[in-house]
Parts: structure tokens; sequence; C-alpha cells
């Protein structure tokens, strides 16, 4: 199990799992095959219903909508339909959707994908999560791979979370500013001198981060992370 998977798994446990809500559908049979998986996978429809068979379902596999968008966020990463998936999706993963479809006797047409914004065609590479949806807010993780992502992307992409760890960035930077101040003159601590200094570099800071926000869509993640468009 990858350090992702743990971690999505953690995060679930803080949200109570409502399978009452689940809309169970009649399998249908059918015989699904490498290629139809592949084709569907291209094409998938977020209006479609899948069906399956509850019993063979793994719990430990099944994720809400919430968990998903904190661990998006955590991550900066988008939850999208895998019809916006630009990269190659390997033959392990095409693999574990054909298995689960033996199974279950069905056809699955409604594909979500877990993965950085970079790995998406979005309208105008890492370790991505493939799920199908259960329907009612609720996703069954099907296939992973890749390398876990790392934790300093975590650390890096911090900042973009929410507004507030946007705010608190900056004001940490305005904090070391006046810091690096303060140690090339020590006078700088007896005179009203440093609140002006900190405040200046606050509002400058502030002014950067908004307009690299709005220059570039790159908007805070709990914003956007089930975004289709790449500058919203």
């Amino acid at each position: 199990m990858s350090r992702l998977h743990q971690e999505l798994k953690q995060i679930q446990k803080k949200f109570q799992f409502d399978f009452s809500s689940i809309t169970f559908t009649d399998r249908i049979d059918v015989s699904p095959t490498l290629i139809s998986v592949v084709e569907r996978l291209n094409s998938s429809n977020e209006n479609s219903i899948n069906t399956f068979h509850f019993d063979k379902l793994q719990s430990d596999l099944i994720f809400s909508e919430a968990a998903i968008k904190e661990l998006a966020i955590t991550y900066r990463l988008r939850f999208l339909s895998t019809s916006y998936y630009k990269n190659e999706i390997p033959k392990e993963a095409i693999h574990s959707v054909l298995v689960f479809e033996n199974e279950h006797q069905t056809q699955i047409k409604n594909f979500k994908i877990l993965a950085p914004k970079e790995n998406f065609a979005l309208e105008n590479y890492d370790d991505p999560l493939l799920f199908m949806s259960l329907g009612n807010g609720y996703y069954y993780l099907l296939a992973k791979w890749g390398n876990d992502l790392s934790v300093f992307r975590k650390i890096k992409y911090w900042p973009f979370r929410n507004i507030f760890t946007l705010v608190t960035t900056t004001l940490l930077l305005s904090l070391l500013v006046l810091v690096i101040c303060g140690l090339i003159n020590p006078n700088l601590w007896v005179t009203s001198r440093a609140l002006s200094i900190f405040l200046f570099s606050w509002k400058t800071f502030l002014f950067i981060f908004i307009y690299y926000t709005f220059k570039t869509g790159n908007y805070p993640s709990e914003f956007n992370w089930n975004s289709s468009f790449h500058n919203k």
C-alpha cells in the first residue's frame, strides 16, 4: 500500500460512511475486454451510473468525496474524469479495471482520477489514483501507480491550500524579512521602524501572491480541486 493511499485512509476515518446513500442497481451480463476498458477510460461519462455487486467491494477501498477533496487540497491535485487525463494509463491499472468488471459482471463508464494538474489536458505526471464512482459522493479505488507524492510537494504547495494558508505564508515571510533586517541593524528593534518594515513587507508579499493568483489562474486548491479548467 502506497503512503498516499495510507494517508487517504487516515483522512477517511474522519468522515463517517453512509452506505445507505449509495444507490445499487442490477448488474449487467457482459464480457469486458482490454480494448473496451481503454475506450471507456478515454470517454468517461460523469452522468453514467456504474453497476456493481456491493458485497464484493473492499471497504478499505471506498472513499468519500470529502476525504478525496482533503487529500487533493493537501497535495494540490485535481480530481477529474479520466477523459481529461493526457498521460498513458499503465497496463496494470487497466488490468485492475478488467478484473473488477469480470468479478462484478459489469462495465464501468464513470471513472475519476486524482493526479497533479500537469497530467490533465484541461480546457481554456506523477502518482495518480484511479477511482470509479459509486454514486452519492462515494468512490471506489481501482488502481494506483507511480511513486508516492513527495513530502516536498506537500510543503511546496502548503501556501496554496486555502485563503488562510495563503495569508499565513505572507505573514511568515514578512516576519522573516523583519528578522533579517534586525540582524543587519540591531537598533531596528528599539525603533518604530520595525513595525513599518513588517507592514510594508506584508503588503508587498500579499500583493505579489494576489497578483500571481489572478494573473496565472492558480487559485487556492480548495476552490479548484475538481475544476476541469486550467485557469480556474
